[in-house]
Parts: C-alpha cells; structure tokens; sequence
C-alpha cells in the first residue's frame, strides 16, 4: 500500500516529463521535418540501442505516398540523411511501410506499391541507409487480395 500511495505522489507531483535525447528537455530529436504529411509511422531497434522508423510521405507535387526511412542511433544522433531515406524512387504511389530489424543497424522494410499494379515489394537498407537489393525493391507478390488481408485488423476480417 506504501509504494502505491509513494508512486501515485510521484505521478502527481511531476507535471512534466520527457522522453528524449536532446539535452534540453523543451525539444524533441526531429525525425522528419519535411512540409508534407507524415504518417503510417513504424519503428523497430537497430540492434545497437537506436532505433530505426519508417513512415509513409505524402508529396503534394505529385499527390501520390512514398516510403521513408531514418536511423537515430542509442545518443539520439540522426544517422541518415535529413528527412530520411527514401526506400523507393519509383513512379506511383506506395503504402503502408512494414519494418522489420536487421539486428546490424539496418532493417528490412516491405510496402504495398501501386507503380504498374498493385503488388508488395521489400527493401533492404543497410545501417549508413544505402538500399541492398534491387533498385526500389524486390517484388513480392501482385496479389490484389493481399492489401485486403494484410492490412487489415484481424478484427474486420473475422466471419460468423
């Protein structure tokens, strides 16, 4: 009983807290900067205490989504270019980034992509954010079902 009453006077007695690397504690470490729309944001460790996130851009130039990626290592220090990486450089649009860690401060990224067809693709990038395989990515599949099923919560998908 001591330690809830102790931990909820803590809670009520701190009325501000952050979470972040920059030495003052008013800002935040920026991930993106960029005027457009950044969201569908996903992020996994680097394997050395940083983090890697990936996030879907909305470019109003051309109205379509691309994919982005950026590594802040485990001190807080950007390592990618500002703004990030871009995944795919592609005509069309591509959706819904998915990331998975390489454990060696790179990750795996997989995205649906609409620049013929819809179809899911991959990328590697590796930890200075430099893509490993093929130019905007490996294609996966071309199922059009597979937007329906991946992407969607298991909720919505459940039957009577």
């Amino acid at each position: 009983m001591k330690k809830i009453i102790t931990s909820v006077l803590i809670l009520l007695t701190s009325h501000y807290t952050f979470s972040q690397w920059n030495s003052n504690p008013a800002l935040n470490n920026a991930i993106c900067i960029a005027a457009n729309r950044q969201f569908v944001q996903r992020s996994v460790t680097d394997g050395k205490g940083g983090s890697i996130i990936t996030w879907m851009d909305y470019d109003g130039t051309n109205n379509i989504y691309k994919i982005y990626a950026q590594r802040i290592s485990a001190a807080g220090v950007i390592k990618w270019a500002t703004n990030g990486v871009a995944v795919c450089a592609s005509t069309g649009a591509q959706k819904f980034p998915q990331i998975i860690s390489d454990k060696r401060g790179g990750a795996i990224i997989l995205w649906l992509d609409y620049r013929d067809s819809i179809g899911m693709y991959a990328q590697r990038i590796n930890s200075n954010g430099i893509p490993q395989w093929t130019l905007n990515g490996i294609l996966l599949t071309t199922e059009i079902l597979l937007e329906q099923i991946i992407f969607t919560p298991l909720a919505d998908m459940t039957t009577d």
